[in-house]
């Protein structure tokens, strides 16, 4: 399978950094982490995905995460970035395209040690589900989800309520939040 690394995070609070590869962090107990180019700008998620040599920050939000690395030239980063993957270099990996399957087969394997020679074959399954999933690209996406995305990882230097956001992207508050849980699978 492409190339690889894979860590667990677990009450991670991590300052701005970059990487030269994809970083895609999945949950792995079901709690919303945060990541986005810094503390203020970050959002809520069950799996993101960065860009490679983007500064970002993630917040495990008390919440346990796989942490992957990806190279960016693998078929695997580049069919997740044509997903996710917005001009800001940020995408939300939606909780319905992570296969809790996926979750299940690898929490085992994470608690044998990831020395544990299943610990890859794990890895492998859950990233072929999420590449294989049928979720939705950042250009399929609602115009107003995706500029209210936009807007929290570009532009947001403060916090913004939900009925500020949907008056920025022209809906009403109710259908904003409707429409990005449905399509981001995480709530606003």
């Amino acid at each position: 399978f492409d190339h690889y690394i894979a860590t667990l995070t677990d009450g991670i609070d991590a300052g701005e950094h970059k990487h030269g590869a994809h970083q895609l962090s999945i949950s792995l107990d079901g709690r919303p982490h945060r990541c986005g180019p810094d503390r203020d700008q970050s959002v809520l998620g069950s799996g993101h995905l960065v860009a490679p040599n983007t500064p970002q920050v993630l917040h495990s939000e008390s919440g346990q995460q796989v942490l992957f690395l990806i190279a960016p030239q693998s078929t695997i980063a580049h069919e997740l970035g044509s997903k996710s993957l917005d001009d800001s270099g940020f995408g939300v990996v939606p909780a319905d395209a992570v296969d809790q399957q996926a979750i299940v087969g690898l929490q085992p394997a994470i608690d044998e040690g990831w020395a544990a020679p299943r610990v890859g074959s794990a890895c492998d399954a859950l990233l072929e589900t999420l590449a294989e999933s049928p979720w939705s690209s950042a250009t399929d996406l609602h115009p107003a989800v995706r500029a209210a995305v936009g807007y929290v990882h570009a532009e947001l230097r403060r916090p913004i309520s939900a009925d500020d956001l949907a008056k920025r992207v022209g809906l009403s508050t109710s259908r904003l939040l409707h429409l990005f849980k449905e399509q981001m699978g995480t709530p606003l």
